[in-house]
């Protein structure tokens, strides 16, 4: 576990036991602020938050707070956190800050609850601040209740997202098996292939582009993508996961599928060892980026628990690149033709 999510662990532990009292007694008290605190796993402000300010402010309001801790990162939380987002139009800049509900008012980040908590209290308290948000699931969580097994709207299409995703992710695995194989097996003709003259690898390259260009417009100007009846592309983009490097993760495949073309460009008009080390930098490349792109499918699955259908098709993508190289260059011409 992670440094920070260690903090946020203990943090949250030690909220819950302050609020563990005040649960049975104020669950109808329309006389208590009632919060929920949704929070992620790796939480750099959610320290700060929680130790700094929400502590001392339990302990000074007394009976008058009742808050309620939800992680994000893990179900039901998430799915909960997404009705949220929905319902207040909040724009998927990200999940790695705390946010806080009371009524029919959403505070995110540090700065937004600091500032925006005592003032509720300092008041007389409305009548929507001293009730559970009414969110599905939300109410059966606060009070233990075990699930009536009802399906959430939409979890049939993020069963199918799921279902292409695990697809796609077997293909991908497939094909590096494949491609290891042929290398293993007549590595020794990479010496000898000569340029690949196959239009169909700009063609896979230039729809990438395409899509990682489109997505990296929605994590520039923080708006929803589009992403039709299946999977949930907001969750993905708003995650933490979305960047590497404080930099969206569609910017990088920008670069991979300009790097592509960049490479496929050079191979076809250098001659000699610089028309060798580009193909061989386009194998290499091509490979990398469906290593990657089951990295990223991975924690679709695994950690995010949301599919991105624009991220399995840039995966698809690359993958069938990867696919057109290595066919051709290890002597067998690829299934598409030129």
């Amino acid at each position: 576990m992670y440094p920070i999510a260690r903090i946020n662990a203990y943090l949250l532990l030690q909220l819950m036991l302050t609020l563990i009292p005040l649960q049975g007694v104020l669950a109808n008290d329309a006389t208590s602020l009632k919060a929920v605190l949704f929070y992620p796993a790796f939480c750099e402000e959610c320290p700060a938050v929680i130790d700094d300010f929400l502590f001392p402010l339990t302990a000074s309001q007394g009976e008058r707070l009742e808050l309620y801790p939800v992680d994000i990162t893990e179900p039901p939380g998430d799915e909960i956190f997404k009705q949220v987002l929905q319902r207040f139009g909040a724009k998927p800049d990200a999940w790695d800050k705390p946010a806080l509900l009371t009524g029919g008012l959403l505070l995110r980040g540090k700065a937004e609850i600091t500032d925006g908590l005592p003032p509720l209290l300092a008041g007389d308290l409305a009548s929507e601040l001293t009730t559970w948000p009414d969110l599905p699931g939300l109410q059966a969580l606060i009070s233990g209740e075990e699930s009536d097994g009802t399906q959430a709207p939409g979890s049939a299409s993020d069963q199918i997202a799921a279902a292409l995703a695990w697809a796609v992710m077997a293909g991908m695995l497939l094909s590096l098996g494949f491609s290891a194989s042929r290398l293993v097996k007549q590595g020794r003709s990479l010496l000898d292939a000569s340029g690949l003259r196959s239009w169909s690898l700009p063609v896979f390259a230039l729809l990438g582009l395409g899509i990682g260009v489109y997505l990296s417009s929605v994590a520039l100007t923080h708006n929803q993508a589009m992403c039709g009846p299946i999977g949930d592309c907001m969750s993905v983009q708003a995650s933490p996961y979305a960047k590497l490097f404080d930099i969206p993760m569609s910017m990088w495949g920008v670069v991979f599928y300009l790097g592509i073309l960049l490479l496929w460009f050079s191979q076809r008009v250098l001659t000699g060892v610089w028309g060798q080390r580009s193909m061989l930098g386009l194998i290499v490349f091509s490979l990398f980026g469906v290593i990657f792109s089951v990295y990223l499918t991975s924690l679709e699955l695994f950690v995010i628990h949301a599919v991105c259908i624009w991220c399995l098709t840039s995966a698809v993508l690359a993958t069938l690149i990867m696919l057109t190289v290595m066919l051709k260059t290890t002597g067998a011409e690829p299934c598409t033709t030129g």
